[in-house]
C-alpha cells in the first residue's frame, strides 16, 4: 500500500491504531513524533515518506550514536518506534503488534479457531497452558498482519499475505523469527486439517534452521559490572528502591523478571528465612534462603517507597494508575540503568532484565558449579537448556570473577 503524501499517511495510521484499540494517549504520543516528522519534511521540500527519510530524520533530531546504541534512550526507542508504524502501514496496510497485543480486534472467525487450536494443543500434545499461551503471541502478530490486508475468512489469505507477514519479522532476532514462525506453522497446519483452508498454507512459510548454541550466547555482565549497576541505582527515590530489591533478586537468585514482578506477600517466609518461587516454565517450586542485603532491599522498599495500594504484589508501579510492575519496565529500568552507568556494551548484547539471569548463571559456571546444580537452581527442565553458558568465555570471567557474598558486602559499604 503506497501512500505518498505523509499527512494523509498520518491519518490513516492513527485510524488504524484507533481500530487496533491503542490508548488515546499512546496515539497522542506517537502523533507527537509524526508532527515534526512532517515539519522537518515539510523544511526540507521531501513530499513522500519511505523509512529512509525517516532515518534521517531521527539522525538530525538524536544524533548517530544514539541510533547506534544498542541501549538507547527510551525517547529513541518510541521515535523510532513511530516511523517503522508509517513505513509498517504503508508497505502492508496495517501495523505489527508488539508483544502479545490481544487488544486489536480478532473477528468471531479467527478468535474462534484460535481458541479451538490452543484446546487442541492442550489436550491432544499435551501442552502446558503457559507455552500455548506464549505461541499465541506469533499467531496473533500473523492474523494482525493478514486481517488487516483484507482477508475475511482463512480460505482468502494468499501466499502474498504469508509473505508481507514474514517482512515484519525482519527486525527480530534468528531465535525470535524461528519461534513465530514453528507458532504460525502449526497453527496453518491445523486450519487445513479443520479444512478451514483449501491447501496447507504452512508450506508457503519458509524453513529456516533452528538457530544452533553460537547463535544464541548470553548475554551476562561480570561480577564487576554487576557492582558497578547497584552502585548506579538511586536508592534515595522510590523507583530506585524498587529497582535495587528487583535487581537483587534477579542477579543473585537468578529469577526471570516475570517471577520478580509477580512475587507475592505470602511467597515471603519471614519466620523461616525464605522465599518461595513458582518458576514460569515447567511450573517448579523452589525455596531460597534470604540474603541478609535481599531482605532488607525488600523490606526499604515495602516500607519507605511502596504505594498505598491493595494488592497482594509486593512490586508495583511508582507512578499513577497504580498497578502491578510488569516484565517490561523492569527491562527497560536495567537497559535505562546500563546506559547510563557508562558500561561498554558490544554490538549485540542484549541489556534487559533476562540478561541479570545470564550473569548469574555465568558466576556460577565460572565458579565450578556443575550443570545440574546451575540447571537445579534456575529450574530448567533439561541440562540442555543450562549448557548454553559453556558457551561464555569463562577463561575472561575470572579476571574479573567476585564472589557473590563480596560484591553484596562492597555494594554496602
Amino acid at each position: 500500500m503506497e501512500t505518498r503524501n505523509v499527512t494523509e499517511l498520518v491519518q490513516q495510521v492513527k485510524l488504524e491504531m484507533t481500530a487496533l484499540g491503542y490508548s488515546s494517549k499512546s496515539i497522542t504520543n506517537h502523533d507527537n513524533d509524526w508532527k515534526r516528522l512532517i515539519k522537518y519534511m515539510e523544511s526540507n521540500g521531501i513530499d513522500s515518506y519511505s523509512m529512509e527519510t525517516g532515518l534521517h530524520f531521527l539522525e538530525m533530531l538524536f544524533g548517530k550514536e544514539a541510533l547506534k546504541s544498542n541501549a538507547p534512550p527510551h525517547m529513541v526507542v518510541n521515535c523510532l518506534r513511530s516511523m517503522n508504524m508509517l513505513s509498517e502501514y504503508q508497505r502492508h496496510g496495517t501495523i505489527r503488534p508488539m508483544g502479545y497485543f490481544n487488544k486489536y480486534r480478532c473477528p468471531a472467525f479467527a478468535e474462534n479457531a484460535v481458541k479451538m487450536y490452543q484446546e487442541s494443543c492442550i489436550q491432544e500434545k499435551g501442552l502446558s497452558n503457559k507455552t500455548v499461551e506464549k505461541s499465541l503471541t506469533g499467531i496473533h502478530k500473523f492474523l494482525s498482519v493478514v486481517l488487516g490486508r483484507g482477508v475475511q475468512e482463512f480460505s482468502q489469505i494468499s501466499r502474498n499475505d504469508i509473505q508481507a507477514f514474514v517482512e515484519t519479522l525482519s527486525p527480530l532476532r534468528k531465535k525470535t523469527i524461528y519461534g513465530y514462525l514453528s507458532n504460525v506453522r502449526g497453527f496453518l497446519r491445523y486450519l487445513y486439517q479443520q479444512r478451514l483452508t483449501p491447501t496447507d498454507l504452512s508450506i508457503q512459510l519458509p524453513a529456516i534452521r533452528r538457530p544452533c548454541d553460537n547463535d544464541c550466547i548470553p548475554s551476562a555482565y561480570s561480577p564487576q559490572e554487576i557492582k558497578i549497576l547497584l552502585e548506579h541505582i538511586d536508592r534515595a527515590n522510590p523507583k530506585g528502591k524498587r529497582l535495587y530489591a528487583m535487581m537483587l533478586l534477579s542477579c543473585f537468585y537468578g529469577l526471570r523478571g516475570g517471577e520478580v514482578c509477580r512475587l507475592r506477600f505470602n511467597d515471603i517466609d519471614w519466620d523461616r528465612n525464605t522465599i518461595h518461587i513458582t518458576h514460569e516454565k515447567g511450573s517448579k517450586e523452589s525455596f531460597y534462603p534470604i540474603l541478609p542485603a535481599v531482605g532488607n532491599a525488600i523490606i526499604d522498599y515495602i516500607r519507605n517507597a511502596r504505594p498505598d495500594f491493595e494488592s497482594p504484589c509486593i512490586f508495583l508501579s511508582a507512578c499513577r494508575p497504580v498497578k502491578e510492575t510488569t516484565t517490561a519496565s523492569f527491562s527497560n529500568a536495567v537497559s535505562e540503568l546500563i546506559r547510563i552507568s557508562g558500561i561498554s556494551v558490544p554490538k549485540g548484547k542484549r541489556t534487559g532484565c533476562h540478561t541479570l539471569r545470564h550473569s548469574f548463571a555465568t558466576m556460577m559456571l565460572e565458579n565450578d558449579v556443575s550443570l545440574p546444580v546451575i540447571s537445579e537452581v534456575l529450574a530448567h527442565t533439561s541440562t540442555e537448556t543450562t549448557s548454553i553458558y559453556t558457551v561464555v568465555d569463562v577463561a575472561h570471567l575470572r579476571q574479573c570473577a567476585l564472589e557473590v557474598e563480596k560484591i553484596l558486602q562492597e555494594a554496602h559499604q
